[in-house]
């Protein structure tokens, strides 16, 4: 996490320059520091900003922090793929068709994944053909009723897809289903936010309504900032029944010790498919650090009563991000497909 301060001070020949506002600057929020030719022609422009005589004191330390700030996400991007090119394998069943069901698409200062990345990574070796994109509050429209706003997201996604669908980027047909966001605990009301997100895109699904909550604050809560005993209030289940009658789908998201929560709104909604994400988050740290075997003990006897409701399907995928404890992106080298496996067997 990039943390910002309130102001600095940078150096410039006979100039003194203070510059209020975050240790981070970019030249425009969505600035493209993983392109070599962006980041040359910045250089080169900001260069030419510097030399120039009329430039003011103001404008020199803005540039001069925004040129930091360039060549910080440049060398974070780098690190990044030297680390993860530090381990290749050998394609298993390169022509085994798959559909990538889970993936985001985001372009922050911190970060950028569009179309471009997302192929570069479905494109390794293995035979993907098409991808589903799931909700990440990404692109939501900046005017408009709070509630519709992240129907934003939906006509971001149904662009890229349009793009990929044109085959000018190749076979594979990214986002070709779309998973996004509506708040169900507005009860009723979130019909109408369905139905302009179909009106948006064909390619609309259902949505996904993160409800991770954990008691304990060394435990990040969802982005959806959900309460405790949500999937259980009349609000949300009031809201939940508008999907099925639109033949929409619900991605579940949620922590180990909600699995029961989710099982108990399985089993109100026997005729709403569920798609059960990430293994159910089974946690590994802060309090439940240590705890493996306690947790994994936990999950199978929960996973175990939600298996038993007919309309939940589980993706598996999501099991060694950092909240699952297991601390591979910690290491100095990648982790390599034996020891996922070897970590995450009795799952």
């Amino acid at each position: 996490m990039i943390r910002e301060r309130p102001f600095g001070r940078v150096a410039f020949p006979g100039k003194q320059i203070r510059h209020d506002g975050p240790a981070l600057v970019l030249p425009h929020p969505h600035f493209d520091a993983s392109s070599d030719q962006k980041v040359l022609d910045f250089l080169d422009e900001a260069n030419q900003r510097l030399l120039n005589r009329n430039t003011s004191h103001q404008e020199v330390g803005r540039t001069i922090w925004e040129i930091c700030g360039v060549l910080h996400l440049r060398r974070r991007g780098m690190e990044r793929e030297a680390w993860l090119a530090q381990v290749t394998e050998e394609v298993i069943e390169p022509e085994l068709p798959i559909c990538d069901p889970h993936h985001h698409l985001w372009d922050y200062p911190e970060g950028r994944y569009l179309l471009d990345e997302l192929l570069a990574d479905v494109g390794s070796g293995h035979k993907v053909v098409s991808t589903v994109f799931m909700e990440c509050g990404s692109m939501y429209r900046a005017d408009g009723p709070e509630a519709c706003k992240p129907v934003g997201e939906t006509e971001f996604v149904n662009g890229i897809a349009a793009m990929s669908a044109s085959g000018q980027y190749g076979d594979c047909r990214a986002c070709a289903a779309i998973v996004g966001y509506a708040d169900l605990n507005l009860g009723r009301a979130v019909g109408d936010v369905l139905d302009r997100h179909a009106a948006v895109s064909s390619r609309f699904r259902g949505i996904r309504h993160a409800a991770g909550w954990d008691v304990h604050d060394e435990i990040r809560n969802s982005h959806t900032a959900p309460v405790e005993g949500m999937l259980g209030t009349a609000k949300f289940r009031e809201g939940f029944a508008e999907l099925g009658k639109r033949g929409m789908t619900f991605d579940g998201w949620l922590y180990h010790p909600q699995i029961g929560e989710l099982t108990d709104l399985a089993r109100a909604f026997p005729d709403q498919v569920i798609i059960f994400d990430h293994f159910g988050g089974p946690l590994g740290i802060g309090p439940y650090a240590g705890k493996r075997a306690e947790v994994f003990d936990y999950w199978k006897i929960a996973v175990r009563e939600l298996a038993r409701s007919e309309n939940v399907v589980a993706k598996l995928g999501g099991l060694v991000m950092a909240i699952n404890g297991f601390g591979f992106h910690k290491r100095e080298r990648p982790a390599t497909s034996e020891e996922l496996v070897a970590a995450t067997r009795d799952y």
